[in-house]
Formats: structure tokens, sequence, C-alpha cells
């Protein structure tokens, strides 16, 4: 009787054992997959009454996928350059090196240097996605090997005069930030903006920047679809113009025949022209 109570008891605690550090395995998973995902809000910079920029960046880094998502409105009708830098946060106007009163594309990258992952249409190396970028307002949903894209991030042997690579070390997460570039071409910029990586003033224009982090709760997305246009309405037009229809000639008396019947037999007798209405 004692040694059944003290199996069931030596039971009991192997399976209370077992059942603790499977719950331990649990919460270490949790809060890995819970340290790999990333967020952060976008704030305007150069703030001008053309634009007021909102938005939101997500990256998840989980199981070997880079998964990015760049939700972005009110950031102006144009093609919108973005990229991943690193720095521990966004520049401000301090970097405003010629107190102009704008931060130009070369005052970014004397603050936090070149960017080193273009957010363009293919992630897997810095020149595969061909400078393709979206416009207007948009969402961006971007997924790719995260050792593929390491690798050629840590490919100093062929370097890309746009952008930094990593030799040899990690992507450190925490000290990312995301900026948009880009305002319309027919927006007027002073001399004194200096135009980046062979582009315009206005391209080469940050408009946003997003600082990434692991920390506080995930910020919900703006709507970034269009604004529903209103319903066409159908304007009056002018009364339509009332056709008269047309009626046949009046059919000519018996006088009118009489004498278009004498006229055509005196003018077989005299060989002449008839010109008869009947």
């Amino acid at each position: 009787m004692i040694f059944n109570l003290f199996s069931v008891f030596v039971l009991s605690l192997l399976l209370s054992c077992g059942k603790s550090s499977t719950s331990r395995h649990d919460e270490v998973a949790q809060k890995k997959e819970k340290e790999s995902i990333f967020y952060g809000t976008f704030f305007p910079m150069n703030r001008s009454q053309v634009w007021e920029p909102q938005g939101i960046v997500k990256l998840t880094n989980i199981q070997d996928e880079f998964h990015i998502i760049v939700a972005a409105r009110d950031v102006t009708q144009a093609t919108h350059r973005q990229s991943i830098h690193i720095a521990r946060k966004c520049p401000d106007y301090q970097s405003d090196k010629n107190l102009d009163g704008l931060i130009d594309g070369h005052e970014v990258q004397i603050k936090v240097g070149k960017a080193i992952i273009p957010l363009d249409s293919d992630l897997e190396s810095q020149t595969s996605g061909h400078g393709n970028y979206p416009y207007g307002n948009y969402r961006y949903d971007q997924r790719v090997s995260y050792s593929k894209m390491l690798g050629d991030l840590q490919d100093i042997v062929r370097p890309h005069p746009e952008f930094r690579k990593l030799k040899g070390r990690e992507l450190p997460f925490k000290q990312l930030i995301v900026i948009i570039y880009g305002v319309p071409s027919d927006y007027i910029v002073p001399e004194t903006v200096a135009a980046t990586d062979g582009l315009t003033r206005q391209a080469s224009l940050p408009v946003a920047c997003a600082k990434l982090s692991n920390r506080g709760s995930i910020p919900d997305e703006p709507d970034v679809s269009p604004p529903a246009r209103p319903p066409q309405v159908s304007q009056p037009g002018p009364d339509p113009i009332p056709t008269i229809p047309s009626t046949p000639p009046p059919r000519p008396g018996w006088r009118e025949r009489m004498g278009s019947a004498w006229r055509r037999v005196w003018c077989r007798v005299r060989r002449c022209e008839t010109n008869s209405v009947w």
C-alpha cells in the first residue's frame, strides 16, 4: 500500500515537471517571437502645408522570413523612395546644417549614413528591385528569406554607391529607422536643398521617418484607400428639337393630268421633251 502511494506521488511529480518544462519552453518561444516583431509610427519631416504624413511600419523576422509592411497616407502624390537606415533615432532639425529650414537627403546621410535596405519591389539584394517604389498613398508588403538578404548585405566585395554594407555582422533590429522620401516634381524646392544619388531635389527630400522598436503596443494601420468619388449626377440637357415628319407632295388634280397627257401626245408628234408630273 505504501509502495503504491509512493509510486503515484513520483509519477505525478514527473508529470508536473514535464508540464512545467513544456510551459516554460512555450513561454520562451512566445517571448522570442514577440521580441522579433518591430514596429514604429511615422512622424513628419520637413512639415509643410502640402503634406502631413501618417503611417506605420511593422517588421518581423521569424524562422528566416523577413517581412515588412509600410502603410502611409498624406505623403503627397509622388513616387516615394523608402529605405531602412541604421540609426538610434530619426534626424531632427538639428541635422539642418545649412539652416535653410529643410532637412535634405545629403544632411540625412551625414546624420544616419546611407541606406542599408532599399524598400523596393525585391528585397533579396540591394539592387534586384531596380528602384521600383510606391506612389501616393500606399501599403507596401514584402517578404524575403532573411538569410539570402543578409548574405547580400554582408557582401563587401560588390558594394553599391547608394547603400552601405554590414561588414560581416547581423542586422541590428533595435537600431533601425525607416525614412520615406519624395514630393511632387512641381513642388518648389530652394536651391539650398541638395539632391542625392542622381535624383532631383524633390525626389531626394525626406517627408517622414519612423523608429523601429519591439516595445509597447502595435499601432493600427491608417486607411490608405483613395477617398470615394461622389456619384456622378447627369445634368439635364436642352429639350430635343421635335422633328417634323415629311409629307409627300399632293397628287395633281384631273386638270393637270389631262394637260400633261395632251402635252405627251403633242410632243410625240412634234418630237419634244416632256416634263410630266404624272
